[in-house]
């Protein structure tokens, strides 16, 4: 079978990542293979002039693409997930698919320098986008730690939802210190003004954040919750506020929020996923259980000798 353009397996990307689900580039391209029926030979055909892989490069574009129209999130480096914008797009039609992602593109290059042959329709040509390295395509020790990343974090929520209340809020306060923030000091106990915690935004404790810490299976966290958390923000004079859940946030609480800057006050949102992910880059709650170290010729050497 031909192997479909890029723009043909953007709408395949967004319906397989439509559940909110995050996802290395290799779980989309293996859910592709799977969706398409794309066979072991079609997978070996490469393009003539590159030699690059037809499909993982194609794909790879695919995927680029919609991230840079908004409608995927880049949680961490090669791991997507659809955007609040891509679940509206996905709920309406995906037939204006490629011209959307073309205006969006555009939008995003304006001022920059375009190369004079893709000016025009800014979608690279074949022979452009099969020159791109696919790291994630072509490095399976890479994705082979992505993919033990991605089962750790599973693992940690796992941990973090049977947690009483108050081992909870610390477990999070423990995190916001070891990222640099200055002393926490929980409320939970003392119910003050609404907040599960203070903490001082630098070392010196010139600046304070409020924290709210949620600990919720499957129910994502509403609106009405982010709009007390914005109350009780505002009844302590705080202008920060840092909402943590082992959830997700509605698309209504992340517009709030977003809405809220507008009045002065800045709140970063950390859903289940991204807490899980911080928790591994900082240790916390985890351990480096091995260490392996990849090697490569060092050609300085062989030219001293």
């Amino acid at each position: 079978m031909e192997i479909s353009k890029y723009w043909e397996l953007s709408p395949h990307v967004l319906e397989l990542l439509g559940d909110g689900r995050a996802k290395s580039q290799r779980e989309i391209y293996e859910d592709l293979i799977t969706k398409l029926g794309i066979s072991e030979d079609d997978l070996l055909k490469v393009n003539d002039k590159s030699g690059k892989p037809l499909f993982y490069t194609r794909a790879s574009w695919a995927i680029s693409y919609l991230h840079m129209a908004g409608l995927l999130e880049r949680v961490s480096r090669g791991v997507y997930r659809i955007s609040e914008r891509g679940k509206e797009f996905l709920e309406k039609d995906t037939s204006s698919l490629k011209d959307f992602v073309i205006r969006e593109v555009k939008g995003r290059r304006r001022g920059r320098k375009i190369p004079a042959q893709t000016k025009d329709h800014v979608i690279p040509t074949e022979e452009e986008a099969s020159a791109q390295t696919l790291e994630t395509a072509t490095d399976p020790l890479r994705e082979f730690f992505l993919k033990q990343e991605e089962t750790l974090a599973k693992q940690l929520l796992e941990r973090l939802r049977p947690l009483d209340f108050y081992k909870f809020g610390t477990a999070v306060l423990k995190l916001l210190e070891k990222m640099g923030y200055g002393k926490a000091v929980e409320t939970t106990k003392t119910k003050d003004e609404g907040l599960d915690g203070i903490i001082e935004g630098d070392r010196l404790g010139f600046e304070k954040i409020g924290l709210q810490a949620k600990r919720y299976s499957d129910s994502p966290v509403s609106v009405k919750s982010v709009n007390e958390f914005i109350g009780s923000l505002n009844r302590k004079g705080l202008k920060k506020g840092v909402f943590i859940t082992t959830s997700r946030f509605t698309s209504e609480a992340l517009r709030a929020s977003e809405e809220a800057s507008i009045g002065g006050i800045k709140l970063s949102l950390i859903d289940g996923y991204k807490l899980a992910k911080l928790m591994i880059e900082y240790n916390v709650g985890v351990y480096v259980k091995e260490r392996y170290e990849v090697k490569a010729i060092d050609e300085n050497f062989f030219e001293n000798l």
